[in-house]
C-alpha cells in the first residue's frame, strides 16, 4: 500500500475541494507546503504517486488545457459511471437535472456555448419548481469547479465536464473531434477547406512551421462558423415578423432553443 505524506494528503484535500486548479496555481499550493520549490517535473511526481492512491476509488488527477481560456489546468476527475456519483455528490436531484439539461442545451446548439441568461432560462423547463436564483447559485458552483466555464456571457462546457462525459459527448457529437489529438473539441478552430476541426493549440503548435491544413494540405485557412452562425441567428430574428411575436407579455428574454417544458430526458451518464 502506498504510503501517503503531508503534501499528498493536503492536495487531495485541495482538490477535492475546488474540483479544478490551474497548474501554476497548483505548483505554488504545494510549495507553500514543502517550504521549497516545486517545479512541474516534482509536481507531476507527486501527482503520480496520488493516483496510485486513489484509482481504487474510481477518482484520478489529470493534467489537460481549458479550450476555452488556453490555461493549463490540473483536473480531479470521477470515473464511477452510476448517475448520482458522476456531480458532485452535494446537489440535489433537481440540481442534478438542471446540470443535465444544461448540457443537452450545449451540446445541440450549433455554437456549442450558451448565453448565460438561457442557462438561467432553462429553470421553469424543469419537472419541479426550481427558481432562478437557485440556477444562479448552483451555475456559478459547477463553473468553480470545473463543469463549466464562463466566457463573457457565454456558458461552455469545461475541461472537467469534457473528460467525465466523454463517453456521452462522442455518441452525440462524433463529429466535435480535433484531428490532430482526436480528442474532443468544442471551441477550436475549422479548416475553411475541408471542415476539420482543431483544438486552438493543438492547430497553433502544428501550424508553427507549416502552412497548410495537416488534413487536406491546402494552404490554411480559417472557417469563423461561430460567428457565422451569430450573424445568420441575427438575421433570423430580423426578419421574424413581429406581429408573431407575443409582445403584451413585455421583453422576450431568450430561452431554452430546442427542449420542450418539463421534458423527458434519457440520463446522461
Amino acid at each position: 500500500m502506498e504510503n501517503i505524506e503531508k503534501i499528498h494528503q493536503y492536495l487531495i484535500q485541495f482538490m477535492l475541494r475546488n474540483g479544478v486548479s490551474t497548474v501554476q496555481r497548483a505548483i505554488k499550493y504545494c510549495s507553500k507546503l514543502e517550504n521549497e520549490t516545486v517545479d512541474m517535473a516534482k509536481l507531476g511526481v507527486i501527482i503520480n504517486h496520488i493516483n496510485r492512491v486513489i484509482c481504487n476509488q474510481h477518482f484520478k488527477l489529470v493534467f489537460g488545457t481549458c479550450e476555452v481560456t488556453n490555461k493549463d489546468l490540473l483536473v480531479w476527475l470521477n470515473l464511477k459511471n452510476d448517475p448520482l456519483s458522476k456531480s458532485q455528490p452535494y446537489f440535489t436531484e433537481r440540481e442534478l437535472e438542471y446540470f443535465q439539461a444544461i448540457l443537452e442545451e450545449i451540446i445541440n446548439s450549433e455554437q456549442r456555448k450558451l448565453m448565460i441568461v438561457v442557462c438561467i432560462n432553462i429553470t421553469s423547463t424543469l419537472t419541479a419548481s426550481f427558481s432562478r436564483e437557485n440556477g444562479k447559485s448552483v451555475l456559478e458552483k459547477w463553473i468553480k469547479s470545473g463543469y463549466f466555464v464562463k466566457n463573457g456571457e457565454f456558458i461552455h462546457l469545461g475541461l472537467k465536464l469534457i473528460l467525465e462525459f466523454t463517453s456521452y459527448l462522442r455518441t452525440h457529437r462524433p463529429e466535435c473531434v480535433c484531428y490532430l489529438c482526436s480528442e474532443l473539441s468544442f471551441t477550436g478552430k475549422i479548416c475553411d477547406n475541408c471542415d476539420k476541426m482543431f483544438h486552438s493549440y493543438c492547430i497553433d503548435k502544428y501550424m508553427q512551421n507549416q502552412t497548410a491544413c495537416p488534413n487536406c494540405k491546402q494552404d490554411w485557412r480559417e472557417t469563423d462558423v461561430f460567428k457565422t452562425l451569430v450573424e445568420q441567428s441575427s438575421t433570423q430574428m430580423q426578419i421574424t415578423n413581429i406581429e408573431e411575436m407575443n409582445i403584451d407579455e413585455g421583453i422576450i428574454e431568450p430561452g431554452p432553443s430546442w427542449r420542450g417544458n418539463r421534458r423527458n430526458r434519457s440520463p446522461c451518464y
